[in-house]
């Protein structure tokens, strides 16, 4: 119910960012266990993430930045919540 018949039936392109997102999911978990800095990991992320999801965005407004302030919140986020095995399996403070 509500789903449109594009997001039923996606295209290659589609299939090829989720597939992305994917990879790029996967590797963040390393990366930040491996105790990366929160400004490298937004910089590796957003380059990595931000094609990828605007080819899954819908478009419906948001400005042009909208993709790199979806993938700042993103590996913000994910970088705080993925336990660290360097502190004792513990998530990482965000700055303020």
């Amino acid at each position: 119910m509500g789903a449109t018949v594009e997001a039923m039936n996606p295209t290659k392109s589609q299939l090829d960012a989720k597939k992305k997102m994917m990879r790029v999911f996967e590797d963040s978990m390393l990366r930040i266990a491996e105790g990366e800095s929160l400004q490298s990991f937004c910089d590796w992320f957003g380059e990595r993430a931000k094609s990828a999801l605007g080819k899954l965005l819908p478009p419906d407004g948001g400005g042009p930045d909208r993709p790199r302030r979806l993938t700042l919140a993103m590996a913000r986020g994910l970088w705080s919540q993925v336990p660290v095995p360097g502190l004792r399996w513990r998530t990482q403070t965000l700055p303020k």
